[in-house]
């Protein structure tokens, strides 16, 4: 599963990569927050996008749970255990946005814990918001936007906060790659590349530890990927983890290419399903005019141990 990292540290700016064990800095007992990873392409179809980072002008809420009872926490809101913040990414690294405290002006045994959520500007409600992927995903805005990322931190005490705590992100979606090439060899320039049939779900309920449940979708429609802007038509989309139904006697499209005057499509004659944080590697060989020859690869969204950390210093 694709791993985004959040590091909290005081006064801190990017450095090297490393473990999450970072530089030490006065704990003067703020939590700032910045992300540790790199600048992803601007190449709309590219399949890399927001790959290894949240994209410039990314937002995430972050919620801070303390394990102080509500009467005896004094850094933030009187009476809560919980504090919320906004971050906004720069797309180098950094987070900015909000100052949180300690929740306790005499640092004890208590610890904080994280939970988080990008792209929101705030917690959202659980059970009841829904998230929406975008219908035409060929701007990197738009499919940054349909990239639902959550992460978790582990409880930890007041002295940590002196080095960057890491708070890893996970996709929660499921990913759609495609590459197409024409089987006689022509150029595909200028291919528009449709995922799904109309019936495809693009809304689910947000649920406790970044599940979705699409059970109760109210949105659905097939998702643009692309048009190709040179020879090598390569995309991405991001869809809702579903099952699409195919109905007999009338097989549901999975892919649609224009090309030209032409229209391929690739059906499927049985129910297929779409895994969470899962990434679909299709590779579509546009044939005869009118049919797609489709061969598929299924793996994690991240392969196991490719995580990065960042240190930040003074």
């Amino acid at each position: 599963m694709k791993k985004y990292l959040i590091l909290a540290a005081a006064a801190i700016a990017m450095a090297s990569c490393s473990n999450d064990e970072g530089a030490s800095v006065a704990n003067d007992g703020t939590i700032r927050l910045t992300t540790g990873v790199g600048k992803g392409s601007t190449r709309t179809i590219d399949q890399t996008v927001q790959a290894t980072q949240i994209s410039n002008g990314g937002k995430v809420a972050v919620e801070f749970k303390s394990s102080l009872a509500a009467d005896a926490v004094d850094g933030w809101t009187s009476g809560n255990t919980t504090t919320t913040a906004t971050y906004t990414a720069d797309g180098n690294g950094n987070l900015s946005g909000s100052i949180v405290k300690w929740p306790k002006s005499t640092a004890g045994t208590e610890t904080v814990s994280i939970e988080a959520w990008a792209p929101f500007t705030a917690k959202p409600t659980l059970d009841t918001d829904k998230f929406e992927v975008k219908d035409d995903q060929s701007t990197e805005a738009n499919y940054v936007a349909s990239d639902y990322l959550y992460g978790t931190r582990a409880a930890f005490g007041n002295s940590v906060i002196a080095s960057p705590v890491l708070v890893t992100f996970d996709h929660k979606l499921a990913k759609i790659n495609v590459n197409v090439t024409a089987a006689d060899g022509s150029s595909v320039t200028g291919a528009k590349i449709v995922f799904g049939p109309a019936g495809l779900k693009r809304n689910a309920t947000l649920k406790a530890n970044g599940v979705v449940d699409a059970s109760a979708s109210t949105v659905s429609g097939a998702i643009t990927m692309a048009t190709a802007l040179d020879a090598n038509a390569t995309a991405s989309c991001i869809i809702i983890p579903q099952t699409i139904s195919a109905s007999v006697g009338s097989p549901a499209d999975l892919f649609t290419v224009t090309l030209g005057a032409n229209t391929f499509t690739c059906q499927i004659s049985a129910d297929k399903t779409f895994d969470p944080t899962k990434v679909y590697t299709f590779n579509l060989s546009l044939s005869d005019g009118t049919t797609i020859v489709l061969s598929e690869q299924i793996n994690d969204w991240t392969p196991a141990g490719a995580a990065e950390s960042v240190i930040a210093k003074q």
